[in-house]
């Protein structure tokens, strides 16, 4: 249903000379009224140039929901990770934090085609009337001038507070001085190439805690960071603070935009992509909002998009469309059960856990002649369980196993041969929704930190003080190896676990980035960020530094995990850019030397003694149950699995053992 107070948008925009504050309005009566009473007398000049306006004001209808894809708030430009409380707007689907919806300017329904139309005749517009002024012809003079005032680290460090500067982007450099009228002999105090030819800038539209520790919580989500990765030198991050969240999104854009058209200038034709092939390449009618991938087997891979559920050959890349299984909806998440002739998904409107017949679904997937009509697939809803956002399966003792999550609970679910289907056998109520799951060989985990082991007191207690939660546990056990290991994934660091829930290597793995989400191919750790994806070689336990760590940046548009791909050490990823999708296999190995980047042993530790200092008994509550916030990683809340209500959902828990007389 229609906006009540949104007009019908039927006019195509063209290409200008002139802005749109002096192109007519619908309202032309009420306009040519105003100007003639505000308008100047023949032969008088006036002192300024009219202020351009767009004339949009219609508030967006926000609907308060959990976020169920990690994206980037549209106001803070701060990480929206899955399952979080979020504000999603009714009629143009723009996503933001809960608390940042007030502070979103009133554009909803406004073309994006058209505001990038504002935006670059303004700029056209602006260029022009400076030519004159700018007596530059250089060629490698890229985007418009931005320039103003706002806050840097006094010397360097956020410990010494944060002092005013005049920013000045111009000409692929970034220029920092004390005063606003610097003349053309003045220096600045700083300089920042974006042009570096040994390697890349990247911006950054929100930083984490860690990065910045003694920051003010409330200065956090004005933040971004320019970040320079140099060839042979240390990385040099310059922090910027702005004073409004509108300031520091006209920032972004300049910067991202400069970026984007010195990679275009400087691009020599090769694939910097830690990609093998392109799978799928999709535009505009044909695109498909993919949410997973499943493989069938080495030839077929199967597609959960918010269209429906689709198959994909594997035997030419690029060269097949995606051919539509009816019958399902919409897919959101999908395993196979071989052993069980099942393929277990969450699909349709209503998120149901439901179950189809996995030699039907092969057969649909191998019919090559997409005229050939198909028989719609028949789904079996499991317990009736819907609004489920999360799921994993698994064995234990001969017996299949299915965790489902849902906003207000965790459910345990056993397979029941006799009658052919999944039946609950425990279910836990939770406060707030569980966001990652993992079977291993005797637990379910959704929390799994040992709170009496000293050398995880940073993440069990410390982290509740930086507002740092868990994002996602990943097996990485060595191919061979009979000790379990764990990589618990919170949004700030990694911890390396042992089955026991104890420390199993000495140093944590950091972040540079705040990550979106994670997937983990052997041995190579996939993090995803808003524009960047970073690849992370993990050493075996038994190697003579396990706790050596190489990560590789690379620079993708809004990279997501779909799944495990064929090829050993790669995954799928979907790569999305306007009205464009590519569905990608990306290779672990294939990177270029040039950006491999060690880790930064002496920041990481750093970060690690400020965790364990907070986490010192004189720094924390005695009450484990009153401790807050509710995603405050790792406390040991002991409290009955029989059916009690977990007072806070947060961090690793394991249900075990998954034996008879515990369900």
């Amino acid at each position: 249903m229609p906006h009540p107070n949104r007009p019908r948008l039927t006019r195509s925009f063209q290409r200008s000379n002139s802005p749109p504050s002096n192109q007519p309005s619908p309202l032309t009566a009420q306009n040519q009224s105003k100007n003639a009473k505000n308008a100047t007398p023949a032969g008088r000049g006036t002192s300024h140039r009219p202020k351009e306006r767009m004339h949009h004001n219609i508030p967006h209808r926000f609907v308060n929901a959990l976020n169920m894809r990690a994206t980037k708030c549209a106001t803070c430009l701060d990480t929206l990770h899955f399952v979080r409380p979020s504000s999603r707007c009714a009629e143009c689907g723009l996503v933001c934090h809960v608390k940042c919806a007030p502070n979103l300017p009133r554009t909803c329904g406004l073309p994006s085609q058209f505001m990038e139309h504002f935006s670059e005749t303004l700029q056209e517009q602006k260029n022009d009337e400076n030519a004159d002024k700018l007596n530059s012809q250089s060629t490698t003079r890229l985007g418009g001038r931005r320039e103003g005032w706002l806050r840097v680290p006094r010397c360097g460090s956020v410990k010494h507070g944060w002092e005013k500067k005049w920013i000045v982007l111009d000409d692929q450099m970034l220029q920092l001085f004390d005063k606003e009228n610097m003349g053309e002999n003045s220096s600045p105090s700083e300089v920042l190439h974006l042009c570096g030819k040994d390697g890349h800038v990247t911006v950054h539209s929100a930083v984490m805690s860690s990065e910045l520790m003694g920051t003010a919580p409330t200065d956090l989500p004005y933040i971004l960071r320019v970040e320079s990765r140099q060839r042979c030198w240390p990385v040099q991050n310059l922090y910027l603070l702005a004073p409004s969240f509108p300031v520091k999104q006209k920032w972004v854009t300049s910067l991202e935009f400069v970026l984007d058209e010195i990679k275009k200038k400087n691009n020599n034709g090769e694939d910097q992509k830690l990609m093998g092939n392109v799978l799928l390449h999709l535009e505009e009618g044909e695109r498909l909002d993919i949410n997973c991938t499943k493989l069938l087997n080495d030839e077929l891979v199967l597609l959960g998009a918010e269209e429906g559920l689709y198959s994909l050959s594997l035997d030419t890349p690029g060269k097949h469309s995606p051919r539509v299984i009816s019958g399902i909806e919409r897919a959101f998440q999908i395993d196979v059960l071989s052993d069980l002739n099942q393929v277990v998904m969450i699909a349709g409107k209503d998120r149901q856990l439901c179950s189809v017949d996995l030699k039907q679904v092969i057969s649909r997937a191998r019919q090559s002649n997409s005229t050939v009509p198909l028989t719609p697939l028949s789904s079996l809803g499991i317990e009736k369980i819907t609004n489920c956002h999360l799921f994993a399966v698994g064995q234990c003792e001969g017996n299949h196993y299915i965790c489902a999550a849902t906003p207000n609970s965790i459910l345990l679910l056993r397979y029941n041969a006799s009658i052919g289907t999944f039946c609950t056998r425990k279910e836990i109520e939770t406060s707030d929704p569980c966001n990652c799951i993992h079977f291993s060989k005797s637990h379910v985990i959704y929390e799994f930190l040992d709170a009496k082991d000293p050398s995880l007191a940073f993440a069990v207690y410390g982290a509740s003080q930086l507002n740092i939660f868990p994002i996602a546990v990943l097996d990485v056990t060595t191919a061979g190896s009979n000790k379990e290991e764990l990589l618990l994934c919170f949004n700030e660091f990694g911890v390396f676990v042992n089955s026991s829930g104890c420390h199993s290597r000495k140093k944590p793995l950091m972040w540079s980035r705040l990550p979106l989400a994670f997937a983990y191919s052997e041995p190579f750790l996939f993090v995803t960020h808003f524009n960047s994806i970073d690849v992370c070689e993990i050493p075996p336990n038994t190697a003579d530094n396990p706790s050596r760590y190489v990560h590789k940046f690379l620079e993708i548009q809004n990279p997501r995990v779909l799944g495990p791909a064929v090829s050993p050490g790669a995954v799928y990823l979907a790569s999305t850019l306007h009205e464009q999708v590519e569905m990608l296999c990306f290779q672990g190995n294939a990177a270029p030397a040039s950006v491999f980047q060690p880790e930064d042993e002496d920041d990481s530790m750093s970060i690690i003694s400020e965790l364990s200092r907070l986490s010192s008994p004189s720094r924390r509550s005695s009450s484990m149950l009153a401790r807050s916030p509710s995603w405050s990683p790792g406390s040991a809340r002991v409290k009955s699995l029989k059916g009690g209500i977990l007072k806070k959902s947060s961090s690793f828990r394991a249900v075990r053992p998954l034996t008879e007389e515990n369900l």
